[in-house]
C-alpha cells in the first residue's frame, strides 16, 4: 500500500507582497496492490531392488494459482496539508478504480528411474502441464524427457584391461526431452518481468476509456489489447550427449555437446498501423542454440603446496532457423530479427571513415540520410548501389551475445595460507556506444569526453569522431545506426580473490580460542578489455550508458571461532 500527496503551490508578488497565481489542487491518490500465490503439490514416491535391478517411480500433481487485486483512490481540494487522510478531501471529486486477475498453473507429472548393476542407467519423465493463459484445446501440453548413461569403467572387459590402470570413471551419457513455456510478454535485459501478459488469448476490456453520452461524460470501456485465441505453448526441444573422464593422474574431463531449439517461440510482429492496436503475441519461428562445453580439473600437490584448478569454456551458436516475417525485421532502434542471423542481431550502416571536406562528400555522388551531410560526418556504404543511404542498406553488424564463454577457478594452499581466484571471460562478442554514453550537444544534454577528438575542419581535420552538431542525424547512434559506435566487447576479469592466513593452534590456543583467521577478499579488481574506456563490457547492450557498473571491492576480515 502507497499513497501520494500532491501540495498546491501558491505565488505571491514580489513587489506587493500579496498572493498572486495559484498552481495545482491539494490532492491523494491511495494505491492498494496484493498479489497472492497459493501452491498445492502432491508427490507419491516408490522404491524397489531386485538383485541387481534399481527401480524409483515417481507421480506428482501440482496447483499453482496467483491472484492480483489492486485498487486506487483520489480526493482533492483538501483545507490542509497537515493531515494526509482520504476522508478529509472532497467527495465530489473523488475517483476509485480496482481490479483484480487470475492465472492457474496445472500439471501432472512422473518419472521413473532404472539402473542396472550401477552400470546402465535410465531416466524417463513426463509432464501434462495446462495453464489459463490460453484458450480451449490449446490450454494443454504433454512434455516428455528421457536420459540414459553407460559407466563403460564399471564394465568386466574395462576392468580387466590396461585401461583400468588409467582411469577410474568413464562414463557415456545422453538425453532427449521437451519443455514448455508460457510466459508470453519479453522481459529486456535491464527490466523487471513486471508486464507478463495474464490473458493473451481472450479478449479483455479496459476500464478508464471515457465518451460522451448526451450531454454528459459517461464511463466507459475498451479492448486496448488484440488477443491471439489461437496462441500455443513455446516448446524448447533439447538433445546432448556428454562424456565423464576421471583419470588416476588427477586429471577429470566433462565434455557436453548440446542442440536446443525453441519452436513456437514468442514475439510480436510488425502489424499496419490500420489495425488500431498494439500487436499481439505470436508463435512467429524457431531459434537453435547449439554448441559445446568442456570442463577440465586437475588437483596435486607438491610437498606442502597444494592446489585445484577448474578450467571450463563453452562454445554457443544462436540463429534464427525460421521466422513468419517474409523479409528482415527491424526492431528495438539497432535490433534486427531475420532467419539465419542470431536471435539478437545488430544492424545498421557499415561505416567507411569520415568525410574530410564537404567536396568529397559532394564527389560520392551518394546522398546522405538528410540534407545537412558534410565535412566531419560519418561515411555509410551504399550497399544497393542507388546512390543515396536509407534503410535499405543496413546490414547484419554483429550480436551482443558471446560465442565463447569461459572461466577459471584456482584454489591453493601452502601450510597456513590459502588463495582462491576466480577468473571469467567472453569472447567474440560486441557492445554498442549511444545514448548517455556518448552525450549530446544540445538541450539539457551534455556530451561525453568522447567528443574531446571531434573533427573540426582547422582545428582538428585528421580527428577520429564525427563533428559535434546540436543536431546530427548522419551520426546519430540512435537514429541512425551503425558499426561505428560498435566496440568488441570481449574480455577476461579478475572476478573474485581471497587471501587467508589461518592463526597457528598454537597462538590460538594461548588467549583461549578455537581458531582465527585473517582474510582480504577483492571483486572485480582486474579487467582486460578492448571496449571503450569508463564502460563494463558486461553491461546490457540497450542500457545506454546508464547502467550502473559492477564495482571493484576491498574487504579485510577476521574470522574467530570461540
Amino acid at each position: 500500500m502507497s499513497s501520494k500527496f500532491v501540495k498546491e503551490i501558491q505565488y505571491y508578488d514580489n513587489n506587493t507582497g500579496l498572493p498572486s497565481q495559484k498552481q495545482g489542487i491539494n490532492n491523494l491518490t491511495v494505491y492498494n496492490n496484493q498479489e497472492e500465490l497459493l501452491t498445492l503439490q502432491s508427490l507419491l514416491t516408490y522404491d524397489k531392488s531386485i538383485g541387481d535391478h534399481d527401480f524409483n517411480i515417481l507421480g506428482g500433481f501440482m496447483d499453482e494459482t496467483r491472484r492480483a487485486d489492486f485498487t486506487s483512490a483520489y480526493r482533492q481540494n483538501f483545507l490542509g496539508t497537515e493531515y494526509e487522510e482520504l476522508v478529509l478531501g472532497d467527495a465530489s471529486g473523488q475517483v476509485a478504480t480496482g481490479g483484480a486477475k487470475k492465472l492457474i498453473l496445472r500439471s501432472w507429472f512422473g518419472r521413473f528411474n532404472y539402473a542396472f548393476a550401477n552400470k546402465y542407467l535410465f531416466e524417463a519423465n513426463v509432464r501434462r502441464d495446462g495453464t489459463s493463459r490460453f484458450v480451449g484445446k490449446n490450454k494443454w501440453n504433454t512434455f516428455p524427457s528421457f536420459s540414459a548413461g553407460w559407466r563403460i569403467a564399471q564394465e568386466s572387459f574395462f576392468q580387466n584391461s590396461s585401461l583400468a590402470n588409467i582411469f577410474s570413471e568413464l562414463k557415456l551419457r545422453g538425453g532427449w526431452g521437451v519443455l514448455g513455456n508460457q510466459t508470453t510478454a519479453g522481459v529486456g535485459e535491464n527490466a523487471y518481468p513486471t508486464n507478463d501478459d495474464w490473458y493473451p488469448g481472450i479478449y479483455t476490456i479496459n476500464s478508464g476509456f471515457n465518451y460522451p453520452f448526451g450531454n454528459e461524460l459517461s464511463s466507459g470501456g475498451t479492448v486496448s489489447v488484440a488477443p491471439n485465441p489461437a496462441l500455443l505453448w513455446e516448446r524448447s526441444i533439447s538433445s546432448n550427449i556428454g562424456l565423464d573422464l576421471n583419470l588416476k593422474n588427477n586429471w577429470s574431463f566433462v565434455v557436453d555437446y548440446f542442440n536446443r531449439s525453441t519452436e513456437q517461440l514468442y514475439t510480436a510482429l510488425v502489424v499496419p498501423i490500420q489495425f488500431g492496436l498494439p500487436a499481439p503475441t505470436q508463435n512467429a519461428g524457431i531459434i537453435r542454440n547449439r554448441g559445446v562445453e568442456v570442463q577440465v580439473n586437475y588437483s596435486n600437490n607438491i610437498g606442502e603446496l597444494k592446489f585445484d584448478l577448474s578450467a571450463n569454456a563453452s562454445y554457443i551458436d544462436n540463429q534464427i532457423l525460421q521466422w513468419k516475417s517474409n523479409a528482415a525485421e527491424p526492431h528495438s532502434t539497432f535490433y534486427v530479427r531475420d532467419a539465419g542471423l542470431p536471435l539478437r542481431s545488430f544492424y545498421g550502416y557499415e561505416n567507411m571513415g569520415i568525410y574530410r571536406s564537404d567536396e568529397e562528400y559532394k564527389n560520392s555522388n551518394v546522398k546522405g540520410v538528410n540534407n545537412t551531410v558534410g565535412a566531419g560526418d560519418l561515411i555509410y556504404k551504399d550497399q544497393n548501389g542507388d546512390g543515396k543511404i536509407d534503410g535499405q542498406d543496413r546490414v547484419y553488424l554483429g550480436s551482443p551475445d558471446p560465442k565463447y564463454i569461459f572461466g577459471l577457478t584456482t584454489n591453493l594452499s601452502y601450510k597456513n595460507f590459502d588463495l582462491n581466484m576466480f577468473w571469467q571471460g567472453a569472447a567474440d562478442v560486441q557492445g554498442y556506444l549511444w545514448g548517455e554514453a556518448l552525450g549530446n550537444i544540445s538541450g539539457a544534454d551534455k556530451p561525453t569526453e568522447i567528443f574531446s577528438d571531434r573533427f573540426h575542419i582547422t582545428n582538428n581535420p585528421n580527428g577520429s569522431m564525427p563533428r559535434a552538431l546540436t543536431s546530427w542525424t548522419q551520426n546519430k547512434a540512435e537514429s541512425n545506426p551503425s558499426d561505428f559506435w560498435i566496440q568488441n566487447a570481449s574480455y577476461v576479469r579478475l572476478k573474485n580473490i581471497t587471501l587467508g592466513y589461518n592463526i597457528p593452534q598454537a597462538i590460538t590456543n594461548r588467549i583461549g580460542i578455537k581458531g582465527a583467521k585473517i582474510y582480504y577478499s577483492g571483486q572485480n579488481l582486474l579487467t582486460f578489455t578492448g571496449f571503450a574506456k569508463g564502460f563494463d563490457p558486461e553491461t546490457p547492450a540497450d542500457s545506454r550508458g546508464n547502467f550502473y557498473p559492477q564495482v571493484k571491492t576491498n574487504i579485510f576480515g577476521l574470522n574467530i571461532n570461540f
